[in-house]
């Protein structure tokens, strides 16, 4: 997972909106609206799917299975 996070980060993802997402998740805990973290949480995460795309598209050779 630190690898892919590198790698979207450096090549594919918005940092600054990946920077709020992370403030907006900071701030609904700090201000213990639960609901408010769980949906910003969720929205984070599923963004992966659409990251994962593009990275798949980007770096193939990072996706392919490897053999024993």
């Amino acid at each position: 997972m630190d690898r892919f996070r590198q790698l979207t980060v450096a090549s594919v993802e918005d940092l600054a909106m990946v920077i709020a997402q992370h403030q907006a998740i900071r701030d609904s805990i700090a201000g213990h609206d639960h609901m408010a973290a769980e949906a910003c949480l969720q929205l984070h995460l599923r963004r992966i799917f659409s990251v994962l795309e593009q990275a798949q598209a980007l770096f193939p050779h990072y996706f392919s299975e490897s053999k024993p």
